[in-house]
């Protein structure tokens, strides 16, 4: 089952530090990430609050990625840019419309 992890927190750091963050972890993990899609976005109605969305195939293949150690290196540099600890939503997705 398609699975998705959105990931809620906040940061007074420039969005640019957080995206370098990702880009980072995704340079670092090529090849061996099981991630399928990730989107960050700023909220509009509330400064510095942030969502992450990651996409995967499966929760076992998310499991997988968060195994790696380029993984938890990146979870500990994203962490130390944070307000606050993130709050992880774990979604099973029941439906998808539009583009797969």
């Amino acid at each position: 089952m398609q699975y998705i992890q959105l990931v809620e927190f906040n940061t007074n750091y420039p969005v640019d530090e957080v995206k370098q963050a990702l880009d980072a972890w995704l340079e670092t993990s090529r090849g061996k990430r099981t991630l399928h899609m990730a989107v960050v976005a700023a909220d509009h109605d509330r400064p510095n609050h942030y969502w992450e969305l990651l996409e995967y195939i499966s929760e076992q293949d998310a499991a997988k990625t968060a195994e790696l150690p380029e993984t938890k290196a990146a979870l500990e540099r994203w962490s130390s840019l944070l307000d606050g600890e993130p709050t992880f939503h774990n979604l099973d997705v029941v439906e998808q419309v539009g583009a797969p």
